[in-house]
């Protein structure tokens, strides 16, 4: 027999809360049959595996995280057997998994962009294993001078990456670390005034969120009277599904709406309630003219 092991990722760059699915393949191209395969497959922290998602074509199976073993117990000649399954990405950074038979090693990488809020400071340490005699961090394929150690600190948005030994890669496989800025996108807090009720404004405006994208439930919000946001510890809610963030508010007064994301940088938007309970001040009653008969008479 003659056995080769060879990995597979669906997506080299995801997102975070993305599936990822992953693939393992054993080929036996020899002319004998193999026995006793074991795989070992291990999954890094930040990956969650998909319940249910192992399938073997061939063998069984001992599902775990963040090990699982594959045992085959005959692989015949030109023939190969096929692992899959889906984990979903739960940390910024890169994320690896390892495929292991006997002394192969197969490793793939997925990178999740570390994000910061725009017009936050940057700091991001970036450590690549210890141990090799040389190394060098590079920003968006360029050299960084004098980042010549295993830690560096990003303080700029890019691609980084390192090289060990010359051009090696330390980890067995090349996935760059990413650093992007993250921002709530514009949106609209569209006001529907309060109702009357003999001259009177109810408490029942409504304030409704507009163009936060397809997915509004992954924010949320707070809400504060005035016209500025003062709340220093507010109760954020997620926003519904059908944007209505505010069904009792009083006309005539402002307010700031703060919008959320899930890394927590966050938008205001100011908006004003106002209740058009009152008479108009100059209001003109329309005058109807009839022309009636009249008889000229001579002087």
């Amino acid at each position: 027999p003659n056995i080769r092991l060879t990995k597979l990722v669906s997506v080299g760059r995801a997102k975070l809360g993305e599936t990822i699915s992953y693939t393992v393949l054993v080929s036996n191209t020899g002319n004998g049959v193999a026995s006793n395969l074991t795989v070992r497959d291990s999954i890094s922290a930040g990956l969650q595996i998909v319940p249910g998602s192992m399938s073997i074509s061939v063998g069984s199976i001992a599902a775990g995280s963040p090990v699982s073993i594959w045992s085959i117990a005959s692989l015949p000649a030109n023939t190969s057997a096929t692992l899959r399954f889906s984990a979903i990405a739960t940390q910024e950074g890169i994320l690896y998994n390892t495929a292991s038979l006997s002394t192969t090693h197969v490793t793939v990488c997925t990178t999740i962009p570390v994000r910061f809020c725009k017009d936050e400071p940057i700091s991001a340490v970036l450590n690549a294993p210890a141990g090799f005699s040389n190394y060098q961090w590079f920003l968006n394929g360029n050299a960084i001078p004098t980042a010549n150690t295993s830690s560096y600190t990003a303080t700029i948005i890019g691609e980084y990456s390192i090289r060990v030994n010359r051009n090696q890669c330390p980890s067995g496989s090349c996935c760059p670390i990413v650093i992007e800025l993250d921002s709530v996108p514009q949106f609209v807090a569209s006001v529907k005034p309060p109702t009357c009720v003999n001259s009177q404004p109810q408490a029942n405006g409504q304030l409704v969120i507009l163009n936060l994208g397809s997915l509004p439930t992954s924010y949320s919000y707070a809400i504060a009277e005035g016209s500025s946001f003062t709340l220093t510890n507010p109760t954020l809610t997620a926003v519904p599904t059908d944007g209505i963030i505010a069904r009792n508010l009083a006309g005539d007064r402002p307010y700031v709406v703060r919008i959320y994301n899930d890394l927590g940088c966050f938008r205001d938007v100011k908006v004003d309630v106002v209740a058009n309970c009152k008479c108009p001040v100059d209001l003109c009653m329309p005058v109807i003219i009839r022309k009636t008969k009249s008889r000229l008479q001579n002087p």
